[in-house]
């Protein structure tokens, strides 16, 4: 008896000191989410959720059981299960221990189970539960949304089909640990600080990961969470993003809504159209996840892309047509590289080169009217540019215009937004265009230039000017289209599908009243033996499938 009770008030010391740790003593907004070791008295325990995680050893010896171990611990033998799933499947007969065995013994923490009432919830494939407090939520497509219109918790969260295999970091979760912290290095560079990973394990064998850091916009810190369950046949992620210094126990809050997800083994059919691949799924080892490092840089604006190597191959001097763009890139380049004043002189004392602009990978041209209410009122047109995250805009007479010609000089664009089309020549001066968005108004328009276009991924073509196709064979071209949108309420030939096999995204926009000399709604709608892989296919506003 002496020698159990000894061995008793040693785990209790062992297991307390290693929860003392994991205590929090913040507020989440009025609420509180830390997680705590102890049950308060008289608490239902159905109001909580239990987390298990990593934490001491223990050495089996004669005549012990997991039930007497579990009761020495927390005073409850009935426990014992957290034992069993803390040493993940390495005991294949928890009714028999031998002495020596070295067991796993959990760290045990309770967090509140969120408001019942609240979330998101499909019958018969998942459940998910929001915290209580003030804050703002969106669900989540390809991208993050890591900046917050207020004081308020941004809540990012994404429900869809897990891809990547039932609690799919748990066996790799140091890998991934050495993947995200490579991420954080490479891509935010001196930024990231505080950079805290979790890994629980859940009473329904879902294990809940997650990391957290605070990430510096240069203007004010904020911090950002990102929390994953991965189950057998849906996954969830929850990011959240707030000012560190207003809400400092924001993570709590993310933990808490992550912790409440309940994967219930359904389909989906609902959910955010995916419209392009994840925001930097290609910039680590996990594309079906949300690389919160890319969104980060690109949500708060901030530079990207390095000064570029000298005497590189092939470097020669650009020549320019429209002075006026020539010298909106020159102040792009500015602001990219975060210039001095001494290096800004250098730089405009000689030509651009064809490696300077090889940094500017995503390239946006708008067109606006605009009048200025002076005396005499003027009316303008304004050109807008934008270079990766840097905008210019170029101001003409109303009925002024600019020569497109040298868009043939960003021969590393991947990603173009324009309002008209330019010469086939700039497209073909673009080998690695992936995604093109292109608007025009003036009927007539075709797509002739998308034999230019074999590595294009997403394609969205807007605007009246297109409304006279009725087939487009120059997509047969674009093997790799995954994501398509098209305003041609006449298009009725869809054979380029048959060359397209990975389109995931497929949608037909346009008013069918206003065409009724057209052909009918069924002549106008693919086969969907044609569409394989699409998980969203929209036709003209009738959503005919949808699996996140």
């Amino acid at each position: 008896m002496e020698k159990r009770s000894a061995k008793r008030f040693l785990m209790i010391f062992i297991i307390c000191g290693l929860c003392g740790v994991f205590r929090f003593h913040v507020q989440a907004a009025e609420f509180d989410y830390s997680p705590i070791s102890e049950l308060p008295q008289e608490a239902d325990a159905g109001d909580y959720i239990k987390l298990s995680a990593e934490g001491s050893t223990y050495e089996v010896e004669p005549g012990d059981s997991l039930w007497e171990i579990a009761d020495a611990l927390w005073g409850d033998g009935n426990r014992y299960q957290d034992i069993v799933r803390a040493n993940n499947g390495l005991l294949p007969d928890p009714d028999h221990i031998e002495p020596g065995e070295k067991l796993v013994i959990p760290k045990l923490l309770y967090i509140p189970g969120g408001d019942a009432a609240g979330g998101a919830y499909e019958e018969g494939a998942y459940r998910l539960r929001f915290a209580d407090g003030d804050y703002n939520s969106g669900r989540m497509n390809y991208f993050a949304r890591v900046t917050h219109p207020d004081d308020d918790i941004y809540v990012n969260w994404s429900v869809v089909t897990n891809q990547m295999g039932h609690n799919a970091l748990t066996d790799s979760w140091d890998d991934f640990v050495r993947e995200v912290k490579r991420c954080s290095g490479e891509i935010c560079k001196d930024r990231v600080s505080d950079l805290t990973f979790e890994k629980y394990q859940m009473a329904d064998g879902c294990d809940l990961c997650g990391y957290t850091f605070l990430f510096d916009t240069g203007e004010n810190v904020e911090k950002i969470a990102v929390f994953y369950r991965f189950g057998t046949q849906n996954m969830a992620e929850i990011i959240g993003v707030c000012d560190n210094e207003k809400n400092p126990a924001m993570a709590d809050v993310i933990r808490c809504i992550a912790a409440s997800f309940e994967d219930l083994g359904g389909k989906l059919k609902t959910g955010a159209a995916m419209w392009d691949d994840i925001r930097g799924g290609e910039e680590w080892k996990y594309p079906e996840l949300h690389n919160i490092f890319v969104d980060a840089m690109e949500g708060y604006g901030l530079p990207g892309g390095g000064k570029p190597e000298r005497d590189a191959t092939g470097d020669h001097a650009l020549t320019w047509e429209e002075p006026l763009i020539e010298q909106a890139v020159r102040s792009a380049l500015v602001d990219l590289w975060e210039m001095d004043e001494a290096e800004q002189a250098a730089f405009m004392d000689r030509p651009v080169m064809a490696s300077d602009v090889a940094v500017i990978t995503r390239l946006t041209c708008r067109k606006y009217n605009w009048t200025y209410h002076t005396l005499p009122p003027r009316d303008v047109t304004i050109i807008a540019f934008r270079f990766n995250h840097h905008e210019e805009e170029i101001e003409l007479e109303r009925g002024g215009s600019i020569s497109f010609a040298d868009l043939a000089n960003f021969s590393a664009v991947e990603q173009l937004e324009l309002y008209k089309i330019p010469d086939d020549e700039c497209f073909s001066a673009m080998p690695h265009l992936r995604k093109l968005d292109i608007t025009v108004a003036q009927l007539g328009a075709d797509l002739d230039f998308l034999k230019y276009c074999k590595e294009l991924r997403s394609l969205y073509v807007r605007g009246s000017g297109f409304s006279q196709l009725t087939e487009i064979p120059e997509l047969a071209d674009c093997r790799e289209l995954k994501y398509l949108y098209l305003e041609t309420p006449r298009l009725t030939d869809f054979t380029f599908l048959k060359a397209c096999r990975q389109v995931r995204t497929f949608e037909i926009a346009g008013e069918l009243s206003s065409w009724a000399q057209a052909a009918p709604y069924e002549e106008r709608i693919p086969g969907l033996e044609l569409l394989p892989n699409a998980q969203f296919i929209v036709f003209y506003d009738n959503t005919i499938r949808c699996e996140p």
